[in-house]
């Protein structure tokens, strides 16, 4: 039986526009030949529907194979909130956007997902080796590199996952029950899937049984570093 891996990215807002450009255009000349890799761009409707215009749909319709629009996260104004002073620590208001990451999850029309960032760059076709690092992974386990300020924790912009409706579920569960370590995806991330990082319950539980598997620094290098 065939496998379908999706290689996907997020348009938060129209300033990311520049960079998902680049992106799309990168994977489309790199993968556009591998059948089994689709590229796929998640977008939430109301962003797509009232805030692009036709030529910057035309243009990610050319560049990504799937251009999937969301809803909103539930209460994701009531999620802004409860974490806009952790953000507000950091003077990085325009991350509060970033817990839509969690609708990756979803993409159940995958095997298994990369996510990349906007801002990330792959640099030839052997990034999608990464798929080879972890061939039999769980949904339960979110594979990716440390950060490079806070190496205990992962760095959320290039990650291997399982999609996985319940998993989804749970995770957006957990965000609307938890603040995030530093009010954005990251933070919530690694308190969901990293063991270092587990504060609360999930699902009434005291432990995580979740897990985070490393890949090597190389896959997530940070250009000022």
């Amino acid at each position: 039986m065939s496998r379908s891996f999706g290689v996907a990215t997020l348009l938060y807002s129209t300033d990311y526009l520049p960079g998902v450009f680049t992106l799309g255009y990168q994977l489309k000349r790199l993968i556009e030949n591998k059948e089994a890799f689709k590229t796929c761009l998640i977008v939430t409707k109301p962003l797509y529907q009232n805030d692009l215009s036709d030529l910057s749909k035309k243009i990610l319709g050319e560049l990504f194979d799937e251009v999937v629009q969301v809803d909103p996260l539930k209460d994701q104004d009531l999620c802004m909130e409860q974490n806009a002073p952790n953000l507000t620590l950091l003077q990085r208001p325009e991350l509060a956007f970033t817990f839509i990451k969690a609708r990756l999850w979803e993409l159940t029309q995958f095997d298994r997902v990369l996510y990349l960032d906007g801002d990330t760059l792959p640099l030839d076709e052997d990034f999608i080796k990464i798929f080879d690092v972890i061939p039999d992974q769980r949904s339960s386990q979110v594979v990716g590199s440390p950060d490079i300020g806070w190496p205990d924790m992962f760095n959320s912009g290039v990650l291997m996952l399982v999609p996985d409706m319940e998993m989804a579920a749970r995770l957006q569960l957990f965000l609307l029950q938890h603040i995030s370590m530093d009010g954005a995806d990251q933070g919530i991330l690694n308190q969901f899937f990293n063991p270092c990082c587990f504060m609360g319950t999930l699902n009434g539980l005291e432990t995580n049984t979740n897990e985070w598997i490393r890949l090597p620094f190389i896959y997530n290098v940070t250009m000022p570093n």
